[in-house]
């Protein structure tokens, strides 16, 4: 009887435990892209009431704020957010043209390979620069939308990224406004310093 082959591993090992040791900081700022960086769109991170590093908060002053509806004009760029107690712990806010596919549960945490198959198209279709999630299972990949297609036929929110039993990815932006706990850890080969700034033509590939 022939022994199937072992699945290829889409991270390593160490990127694996890299990513769940952050506890909301951001790994190697210096590497992110440029207009990323720059963007007023940051916001410092704590731990939610079930321990995950993905609750947004910000700074007036010295004081902490909470308030959901100030999120619009209490962002800033990273370094300033960087520089805020906790330091180095940071995430950024997508909306309008700042946008996220936020895909959960991809990546099998015993043999570190790609569960789903589609998402190989997907990344390699679109030359995005992927990074992982705080949980090392899931994939965050931001990109921008030219302004002539900002509010134009947006997908849903939910988006059909897999074939494979569970939950499909998510459009984060747009006019689905969404904090991103975001880690920095991008995987190789795909970890390009670019915010991707999309075609019509690929608009429509996510679309569909």
């Amino acid at each position: 009887m022939v022994a199937e082959p072992k699945p290829k591993p889409f991270i390593t090992r160490e990127l694996f435990d890299l990513v769940r040791s952050l506890e909301g900081v951001i790994h190697k700022p210096s590497s992110l892209p440029q207009d990323l960086k720059d963007m007023k769109r940051w916001l410092k991170v704590e731990q939610n009431n079930n321990g995950k590093w993905k609750k947004p908060f910000w700074y007036e002053g010295d004081e902490k704020q909470v308030t959901w509806s100030q999120l619009e004009t209490s962002q800033r760029d990273l370094y300033t957010v960087l520089d805020q107690e906790p330091l180095n712990k940071a995430g950024f806010w997508a909306k309008d043209q700042l946008c996220v596919i936020d895909i959960d549960d991809v990546i099998d945490p015993n043999t570190l390979s790609l569960k789903e198959p589609k998402i190989i198209d997907l990344i390699t279709e679109m030359r995005f620069t992927v990074y992982l999630s705080s949980s090392g299972t899931g994939l965050h990949i931001p990109f921008l939308l030219p302004e002539r297609l900002l509010f134009p036929d947006v997908p849903s929110k939910n988006l059909n990224y897999r074939e494979t039993e569970g939950g499909t990815g998510q459009f984060l932006g747009g006019d689905y406004a969404s904090f991103v706990a975001f880690t920095g850890v991008a995987v190789p080969p795909y970890d390009v310093a670019e915010l991707k700034v999309i075609t019509p033509a690929e608009w429509d590939y996510i679309r569909k």
